[in-house]
C-alpha cells in the first residue's frame, strides 16, 4: 500500500511547491487593484456582491471533486478497484476599501483565492 502511495504523495508535493509564492508576489496580487475605479475592478471580477460608497465586496464561489484511487492486494499485486471522491468547495471574498470611487486598500480571504486574483504577470 505504502508503494501505492509515493506517487500521489510525490504529485501533490510537488503541486504545492509550484504553488508558491514569494511575499513580493503576494503582495504585488493583493494590490494590483489599488488606484483603479469600481469600473476597472468590475471589469475583470464582475459585478460585486455588496457595495457602498466607501467599501464594495466581490465573492467567487468554486467547488469541484478530487478523485482519490483506492488499491487492493488481490493475488499479490496492488490493483487499483475504484475511487473515492472527496467534495471540495471553495469561497474567497475579495474587499475594497473606497475613496473617491477609486480602491484605497484590499483584504483577501477564504480558500480559492488564486484563481480570483491571479498573479499579474509583471
Amino acid at each position: 500500500m505504502r508503494n501505492a502511495l509515493k506517487p500521489a504523495l510525490l504529485s501533490i508535493a510537488v503541486l504545492a511547491l509550484a504553488a508558491c509564492e514569494t511575499p513580493a508576489e503576494k503582495q504585488q496580487r493583493l494590490t494590483q487593484h489599488n488606484g483603479k475605479t469600481v469600473e476597472q475592478v468590475m471589469a475583470s471580477l464582475g459585478t460585486p456582491v455588496s457595495s457602498t460608497s466607501t467599501q464594495a465586496v466581490w465573492e467567487r464561489r468554486n467547488s469541484y471533486v478530487v478523485r482519490h484511487p483506492e488499491y487492493e492486494r488481490i493475488g499479490g499485486v496492488m490493483l487499483l478497484v475504484g475511487y473515492d471522491n472527496q467534495i471540495v468547495n471553495q469561497k474567497c471574498l475579495y474587499v475594497a476599501d473606497l475613496q473617491n470611487n477609486r480602491v484605497v486598500s484590499s483584504t483577501l480571504s477564504g480558500t480559492g483565492c488564486y484563481k480570483m486574483l491571479p498573479p499579474t504577470g509583471g
